[in-house]
């Protein structure tokens, strides 16, 4: 009885399998889309200011405060590109 309970069920697995319709091909259509300009263009690596031999202490100021200044103006450009990133 078992082994006639197994025949049925695999025969009905294969009229299923195989009689299922028709073959379905599917194309997949790829879309290039090129990124903004503002993420393909060169941008200038930001460079310290230059530090020279004799500071005083408001020479060493003004220094670290143009470089202070650097940092944020890159921060603010590394935060438009990811910004730019998400939206493409």
């Amino acid at each position: 009885m078992r082994k006639l309970i197994v025949f049925l069920i695999s025969v009905c697995l294969l009229s299923l399998s195989l009689g299922c319709g028709k073959r379905i091909v599917t194309k997949t259509k790829v879309i290039k889309v090129r990124p903004p300009e503002s993420l393909t263009t060169r941008q200038e690596i930001p460079k310290r200011p230059v530090l020279s031999d004799n500071l005083t202490v408001g020479g060493m100021v003004d220094y670290y405060e143009s470089y202070i200044n650097l940092l944020q103006t890159s921060i603010k450009e590394c935060n438009a590109d990811k910004k730019s990133i998400r939206e493409w």
